[in-house]
């Protein structure tokens, strides 16, 4: 029988330079990250880490990648999917989910974000 597990990081914050405006790579903007990673876990309970995807490396891996500069949300969610995949390689899926919580235009109020898919196949 299948075991299919999903680790979950949600709503992390940082203050990071992504953004086209020079302002924005100037001053910084706040954003939030979530990440989704699925995997395939060996039959039988789990009961060491080595079977699975640890979330401090998973979080030292978003952190180490928000530190780095992008112009455009869809290339940092991209790259930084393709970064979990090569550090864990038991995973089959991942969604990042990047939202700039404030906006470099005049007169709106709100998020915008992306949200990246990446299927591995087997």
């Amino acid at each position: 029988m299948k075991q299919i597990f999903t680790i979950h990081l949600n709503q992390l914050r940082f203050h990071a330079f992504h953004g086209l405006y020079e302002a924005e790579k100037l001053l910084g903007n706040e954003f939030e990250v979530s990440v989704d990673v699925k995997y395939e876990a060996e039959p039988g309970i789990q009961t060491t880490i080595n079977n699975t995807i640890d979330y401090v490396t998973l979080y030292q891996k978003v952190k180490e990648h928000m530190e780095r500069p992008g112009d455009l949300l869809e290339t940092v969610a991209q790259e930084l999917a393709e970064e979990i995949l090569k550090e864990f390689s038991i995973a089959r899926y991942i969604r990042v989910r990047i939202n700039k919580l404030t906006l470099p235009v005049a007169g709106i109020e709100g998020s915008a974000g992306v949200t990246y898919e990446l299927h591995k196949n087997k």
